[in-house]
């Protein structure tokens, strides 16, 4: 594992986020059985609920040798909760992200939920934006 952890993008960010929320597709809701295919299925049939949470920048852990989870929660139409979480994202990955959420939150003297709810918007849109 590196010493150092690289600084990325904002674009850098979403983009790494965007392609490991892709990755958990397709989903099932476990009430339901509702089948979403895709990531763009899945936010145009549940409501966001909540800010998103990351357990390891609550613990104060930017590089954790064992996640204790990142979660963004929505509700399906049948109201269970359904959560996309950085589960299986590459540890090296997680790190970029997690330093990047705690320098942002610094520069705009910010909290991190609004940080993370602000990249949940931002990875929305990319996906919102990535089909016709």
């Amino acid at each position: 594992m590196p010493e150092s952890v690289p600084i990325l993008t904002e674009g850098e960010v979403v983009r790494l986020i965007h392609e490991h929320i892709g990755s958990l597709f397709p989903k099932i809701c476990a009430k339901c059985n509702r089948h979403f295919a895709s990531y763009q299925d899945y936010l145009a049939n549940t409501k966001a609920i909540g800010l998103p949470v990351s357990y390891d920048l609550e613990a104060g852990e930017v590089k954790p040798s064992q996640s204790q989870g990142n979660l963004s929660l929505a509700n399906c139409h049948c109201d269970n909760t359904l959560s996309l979480s950085s589960d299986g994202m590459l540890v090296t990955d997680l790190w970029m992200v997690l330093k990047w959420i705690t320098l942002e939150a610094d520069r705009r003297k910010s909290t991190i939920p609004t940080v993370l709810s602000y990249l949940r918007d931002a990875v929305t849109t990319r996906e919102l934006g990535s089909h016709p």
